[in-house]
């Protein structure tokens, strides 16, 4: 499959025997150089059911995305410790949460290269002291004298190279009823959602039509952080190549520290 910003994705079934209804897991390679180099192999989904090729939005199914949102919303999610400290977290919920969900559906719109966000951040509710509902994200330094100085709340606006644009929400602290996250992509031929199974939203023969999988499709945290250390470990002892490079790291750290500027200077800000 050929993305929009010209790399090559091959994504194909790994079961674990000859047998169709065997744990099938979902691997993928990256090619960046039109075929001739490939990545080391990136397990995206290690799944105890069958599950077929995540090819919905590679495929044309979604088209064109032009327009992205992804929450990731705390009410009172605040851990405490070091997390509220800004001079050692470097940030809130934008840079522990946030993160994750940019990264995420950057990826799955084909990593765009970012060129501007306008960005907003809230102090208002701190670590919520007097609140005597408990904390269901809890630091192991989380101590009585905590200073919070980080951001309640973050959201903005990414603007990408190719037209796109996303728009993210995090926080740690909110007047909401529910936690939530959700990533939600359109396109010019459907939409998809994860809230957090999968639903893509389309017409078929001139009818809208909502779609949904006869499973679970949510994520699963059952091995998920193993998998990602014994990835590391891998890549360490056997000196192989990973799907993450560190220019994917690089582009997050410019997008996240704009948002904070433009947050602090209330303007937008441009990425080189």
């Amino acid at each position: 499959m050929a993305t929009k910003s010209g790399a090559l994705l091959a994504c194909y079934e790994c079961r674990d025997s000859g047998s169709d209804w065997a744990n099938i897991d979902i691997e993928i390679v990256r090619s960046e150089d039109g075929g001739r180099t490939w990545s080391q192999v990136d397990l995206i989904k290690n799944n105890q059911n069958t599950l077929n090729n995540p090819t919905f939005i590679e495929n044309d199914k979604v088209g064109d995305i032009y327009y992205a949102k992804a929450t990731y919303l705390r009410r009172n999610g605040n851990p405490g410790g070091w997390f509220g400290d800004k001079s050692r977290s470097g940030g809130g919920p934008l840079i522990d949460l946030g993160v994750h969900v940019i990264d995420l559906t950057r990826f799955l719109m084909g990593n765009p290269k970012p060129v501007s966000v306008y960005g907003a951040t809230f102090h208002k509710l701190g670590n919520r002291p007097g609140v005597k509902s408990s904390v269901g994200y809890v630091s192991a330094s989380r101590g009585n004298k905590d200073i919070c100085d980080v951001e309640d709340m973050a959201t903005a606006l990414i603007r990408y190279d190719n037209g796109a644009v996303l728009s993210v929400e995090a926080s740690f602290s909110l007047n909401i009823k529910n936690d939530s996250g959700k990533i939600e992509l359109f396109g010019t031929k459907g939409g998809v959602k994860l809230d957090p199974e999968f639903e893509m939203y389309t017409d078929v023969n001139n009818y809208l039509a909502n779609v949904t999988l006869n499973m679970t499709t949510a994520l699963s945290f059952d091995g998920l952080f193993e998998n990602e250390i014994n990835y590391f470990v891998d890549a360490v002892v056997n000196d192989v190549d990973v799907s993450s490079i560190a220019r994917d790291g690089k582009t997050l750290m410019q997008i996240l520290d704009a948002i904070y500027l433009s947050a602090k200077e209330q303007r937008e800000v441009l990425i080189d």
